[in-house]
This record gives C-alpha cells, sequence and structure tokens, in this order.
C-alpha cells in the first residue's frame, strides 16, 4: 500500500468523520442506550444470583468456553477488573437483597439518562456503566449473553469516557466512536472465523438441517421453541444459499464491515442494516435471538439526517 492510498483512506474516514450533524443525535443516542438497558434489566431477576453457589459465580468466562475464547478477557485478573469483581478479593459476593437494590440502581440510572439534561448525563453513564458492568459480569461467568449488551455495553462505555462539549465537534466524535463500535464487534466476529474455521467450513453451515433437529427436538422432548423454515427453502436455490454460501456471504461482510469507516452515507448504512437484520433474523432458525442487536442498530442508523435540518459544524 503505497503513501497515496494511505492518504486517500486518511481522507475518506475523515471526510466520514465530518460527515453533517446535529445534537439530535446526542439525544437519540442516549435515548436508545437507556431504553434498551431498561429492557434488559426488567427482563431478569439478577437477586437469583445470590443463590448460585460461590464456586460457580467466582469462575471465569474461559472456565466454561473453549481456551481459544475469550483467551485474555475471560481470566483473573483482567475479567475482574474490568467487570469491577476485584472488589471481592477483600468482601464477599452480594446477598439477594444487594443484587435487587443494584437493579433498581441501575433501571433508575437508565431512566435518568434517558431524561436528563445533555451536561449531566455523561456522569449519569459514568455510574450506570459501573453498576451494569458488575451485574453482567456474574452473567458472563454463568456463561450466558457472553455478547449479547457487547454493542451497548461499548456504546455506553464511550458516552461515558468522552468529555461533553456544547458543540457539533462532540456530537461528530460520539457518532464516529459508536461507529466504531459497530465495526469491531462485527470484524472481529469475522475474525474469529479464519481462526476457529477451515476455509473449506466456511462453506458447509448446514443451516436447514440443524433448523431441522432443533424444531424436531422442541416437538419431541418440549425444549425451546425453534421455528421451522419455510418448505421452499428446503431445496433449489434457497437451499443452496442457506446451506453452502449463506454463511461465507456473512463472514466475508463481517470483514468488510471496516469500510463502513470510509464510507457511511445514508444508503450504505441502511443496506449494511438490511443485510444484517436479515441475518439475525435467520439465527432464530438455529436457536440464537439476537434480539439486543437488531435494536442495537438504531444507535448508528442516521436518524439525524430524517426530518430535521442538518446543522454543519
Amino acid at each position: 500500500m503505497n503513501i497515496l492510498n494511505l492518504k486517500k483512506i486518511s481522507q475518506l474516514i475523515l471526510n466520514n468523520y465530518n460527515s453533517p450533524i446535529n445534537f439530535y443525535f446526542v439525544y437519540w443516542f442516549k435515548f436508545i442506550i437507556g431504553i434498551l438497558y431498561l429492557w434488559k434489566l426488567l427482563s431478569r431477576d439478577f437477586s437469583n444470583i445470590a443463590l448460585w453457589p460461590v464456586s460457580v459465580i467466582s469462575g471465569y468466562p474461559v472456565d466454561i468456553y473453549h481456551p481459544d475464547y475469550l483467551l485474555f478477557m475471560g481470566i483473573a485478573p483482567f475479567f475482574d477488573l474490568v467487570t469491577f469483581h476485584f472488589i471481592h478479593y477483600f468482601i464477599s459476593y452480594p446477598s439477594e437483597g444487594i443484587f435487587s437494590l443494584l437493579q433498581n440502581i441501575a433501571i433508575f440510572l437508565s431512566i435518568l439518562l434517558i431524561f436528563s439534561p445533555l451536561r449531566y448525563s455523561r456522569i449519569t453513564a459514568i455510574f450506570l456503566y459501573f453498576v451494569v458492568s458488575y451485574l453482567w459480569g456474574f452473567v458472563f461467568r454463568l456463561g450466558q449473553e457472553i455478547d449479547a449488551v457487547f454493542l451497548i455495553q461499548s456504546s455506553l462505555l464511550v458516552y461515558a469516557l468522552l468529555p461533553f462539549e456544547n458543540s457539533f465537534e462532540y456530537c461528530k466524535k460520539l457518532r464516529f466512536l459508536a461507529l466504531v463500535v459497530f465495526v469491531i464487534y462485527y470484524f472481529f466476529s469475522g475474525l474469529n472465523k479464519i481462526v476457529d474455521l477451515s476455509y473449506v467450513e466456511w462453506f458447509k453451515f448446514d443451516l436447514v438441517n440443524i433448523n431441522s433437529s432443533f424444531h424436531l427436538k422442541y416437538l419431541l422432548e418440549n425444549l425451546r421453541y425453534t421455528p421451522e423454515l419455510p418448505s421452499f427453502t428446503k431445496n433449489g436455490l434457497f437451499y443452496y444459499i442457506l446451506n453452502d454460501i449463506g454463511s461465507a456471504i456473512t463472514y466475508i461482510v463481517h470483514l468488510l464491515f471496516p469500510l463502513l469507516l470510509l464510507y457511511s452515507d445514508t444508503k450504505k448504512i441502511l443496506i449494511a442494516w438490511f443485510f444484517y437484520t436479515m441475518f439475525h433474523f435467520l439465527t432464530i432458525y438455529v436457536g440464537i435471538l439476537f434480539s439486543m442487536n437488531f435494536l442495537a442498530w438504531l444507535i448508528i442508523l442516521p436518524v439525524y439526517r430524517w426530518g430535521f435540518k442538518n446543522d454543519k459544524k
């Protein structure tokens, strides 16, 4: 890659960063983060974590998953630091009442984040990040939702770390960094497939048969409901796409996701959103519901460009 190409790439990234924006994005951003955390917090009872044996809730994700998975992030002491569980080197784990109190505090902070003035929203985001990181740390220890909150938690961290400025420059920084969060998430998802799978396995997902197996288990063993794929997908072109090339196309798109740092006009963002909506929808048929990711895309969809006149810097 010569110096001219590097200059061109740098200029494209700079042009993306300087895309017209207004303060509606900031209000939209914290509204989506707050609403999604409210949904997650009201969908789970954290107090029952106190009922698990200490040997379980003091374990690490690396103890559950293959050693190659989360090799650095799922081990002590790094995991304890990012989830603030290091405090349990000195004090015991919370009781049911303390877990409930923390959950209620997180719910209150989520509501406060939505409605608080911009000047005070950052400090709210900081406290909310502390509490939800601590609570979801235990969820990760139990092997649940290992990446379900990555997008909103990382976006919340960006909001908490970025000093507030009453300027369009602040809006541009927040929008661009939120886009970077999505790039990291999807690009490294594709990169993991290079590490975990051979190239031949990229073309052998066998979605149709996996779906038939999951649906049959639901019918015969009353396991978690998995809908059955429509009959037209079980032969012909649709069967070929879903079973043989669909997964490879998805992995390649993951690896190309950083291109949105260069080209992220409304049309391209909507195309990416449509593709990933279809991708996350299809995972329902193998028993995986990326419901959070469906809605997390609202963070970077350019709604601030619709219905309002954009204020340039």
